[in-house]
């Protein structure tokens, strides 16, 4: 968060459209499916809807993800040994805020993303144990698939 407090959890990412987040320990979760992102504050029974192409999340849930792309603007691109770093926002609302993503340089699987929000505020995402191209749950990319049994996308609906 903004005073560099950490949490864990878990996130299903589903192409196209579809993710789920949740935490450990703070009652917020994150749901896409379709148009929209839905932000659930369960300890306040508060949900608010935020359409997808308006946040960054927009580019990870493309059914395909390419930087050639005229909804999407790269602006910054840093290569080195260990990793790839990509920073894009979306043309119709940089003010938004900004993607940025670390890749391996030998392989290009993403290691982690970093969120820029529209008010400045920067959450950084470390994946641990990722599991790619998973086909337990509709072919979805699963994180700690251990804590996963069912994963619903239908709230954000």
């Amino acid at each position: 968060d903004s005073l560099g407090n950490s949490a864990s959890g878990w996130f299903v990412l589903e192409k196209p459209g579809k993710l789920r987040v949740e935490y450990d320990n703070i009652p917020i979760r994150f749901i896409a499916s379709g148009a929209n992102l839905l932000y659930q504050d369960i300890k306040l029974k508060q949900k608010s809807f935020i359409p997808i192409k308006s946040t960054p999340f927009y580019y990870l849930l493309k059914s395909k993800s390419s930087f050639l792309n005229k909804d999407i603007a790269i602006t910054e691109y840093e290569v080195n040994d260990t990793y790839t770093k990509i920073t894009f926002v979306t043309k119709k609302a940089p003010a938004m805020g900004s993607l940025t993503l670390f890749l391996t340089s030998d392989t290009a699987q993403i290691i982690k993303w970093n969120i820029l929000d529209a008010k400045g505020i920067t959450t950084e995402i470390f994946l641990s144990n990722p599991k790619f191209s998973v086909n337990a749950i509709s072919n979805a990319t699963i994180f700690n698939v251990q804590r996963i049994k069912d994963v619903d996308f239908n709230d954000a609906k």
